[in-house]
């Protein structure tokens, strides 16, 4: 690609008799000889054309110091220059030398931490520790359903098909994470989040849902992988009391393939424990594998995965529809439409096969959920941000009492230390 560009500036080649001959070692693929040719050509240093020559006759050679300072001396050359621009980008994350990005990319950087991008995106001297928090106002259309909720989904066992219930609500969130670096130069580490989630429902109150949570975790960061075993605990009051504790284990692996992918791999082992011995029949255990990857481009990225789950029950004589494998896909985009305004799509649909057949039937219980999302944030400064969100949901199945429609929209402010 970088060739087809340098042929394309042959045509001013003319003015600068020896970068003619340093371009045209470079399109013969002589790169050492080119890279000596630019540093040669002393009364061609003005033109910003001599640099980039020089810079990506560097970097092919794997000179990545002296490329660097070659597209930084373009850029003093010729300040809108979209070459050294995008290759200066891409140095400076894969050098750890975020500092030297703009804001918006910085923020871009963050954001993508934040999803769980390897160490090499993450911004070098940066506070341990970080607080998060966020105050949301929103209206729910069936706030009696949760779907898509790990902890959640077996809950419900009944025949009886509810009516909806709407309603507006408060939410507040806030987490503290921690991250120590065991040894910076092997890549040793290990992290710690405490998190807590409570949403308040303006008139059904019955389910008013609330969580804590705490993850504790080891990892090992090189340039070519980053491997975290993370240990979670959450804890869950809903339909006005203590309802169970969920325990997780979710070992991952995440691979950068050149500049613009991130693969992810990770496995799942989780139990879901209800507290009240009224309760415990629908405790269950899950195992589970996913595969996935972040694409990277310009300042956005876009993200796709699937995932397969295993549900089993603990109890020698279960609830009902507690047993299940479940398929998922995820894809999604998060998209700067400018510097402040930042745009996320996030779709997901699974399919949940049960163990156990529809009433009397011989025919199996399935589900088809589907769970669109859509957020609009503008950022305040690096640290604070408005939103509003579009949540839908619907599930189909061959069980009615399972069958739903929810839709919901969020307002709200969001913060980070």
């Amino acid at each position: 690609m970088a060739r087809v560009i340098f042929i394309l500036l042959i045509t001013s080649a003319g003015l600068f008799a020896d970068y003619k001959q340093a371009l045209t070692h470079y399109n013969e693929g002589l790169y050492q000889q080119a890279l000596d040719e630019a540093k040669r050509s002393k009364k061609n240093y003005s033109n910003p054309n001599l640099h980039l020559v020089w810079a990506y006759s560097a970097q092919v050679l794997g000179q990545t110091e002296d490329a660097m300072h070659a597209f930084e001396r373009v850029l003093i050359l010729d300040a809108n220059n979209k070459q050294a621009k995008e290759a200066l980008r891409k140095i400076y994350r894969q050098t750890d030398r975020t500092e030297l990005l703009s804001k918006e990319e910085r923020s871009y950087v963050y954001k993508l931490r934040g999803r769980g991008a390897p160490v090499r995106l993450e911004k070098k001297h940066t506070l341990p520790i970080k607080v998060s928090a966020s105050l949301a106002l929103g209206y729910d259309s069936n706030v009696n359903t949760t779907p898509g909720s790990a902890v959640l989904d077996n809950y419900f066992d009944t025949d009886d098909h509810d009516d909806e219930i709407s309603s507006f609500f408060s939410r507040v969130t806030a987490g503290i994470h921690y991250r120590y670096a065991l040894d910076e130069e092997e890549g040793a580490y290990m992290k710690t989040s405490l998190r807590a989630f409570s949403q308040s429902n303006f008139s059904a109150h019955l389910y008013d849902l609330s969580t804590v949570s705490l993850e504790l975790g080891a990892g090992y960061a090189q340039k070519a992988y980053d491997l975290y075993f993370p240990v979670s605990y959450h804890k869950v009051n809903y339909l006005d009391r203590d309802l169970l504790e969920h325990i997780r284990f979710l070992p991952t692996v995440l691979v950068p393939i050149g500049d613009d992918i991130i693969i992810d791999v990770s496995v799942l082992y989780s139990q879901n424990n209800y507290i009240s011995d009224d309760d415990q029949a629908k405790n269950d255990s899950t195992t589970g594998i996913s595969a996935g990857g972040y694409f990277l481009f310009g300042d956005h990225f876009a993200y796709l995965s699937a995932k397969y789950e295993n549900k089993k029950a603990q109890d020698a004589d279960p609830t009902k529809y507690i047993s299940a494998e479940f398929f998922t896909a995820t894809l999604g985009v998060n998209y700067y439409f400018t510097p402040s305004l930042v745009g996320a799509v996030d779709y997901r649909f699974r399919y949940g096969r049960y163990g156990d057949a529809v009433g009397l039937s011989n025919t199996i219980r399935d589900d088809n959920l589907h769970l669109l999302d859509i957020k609009l944030s503008y950022l305040l400064s690096k640290k604070s941000q408005i939103f509003i969100s579009e949540n839908y949901a619907q599930n189909l199945s061959n069980y009615i009492p399972s069958e739903y429609k929810k839709n919901s929209i969020i307002l709200g402010v969001s913060v980070n230390f």
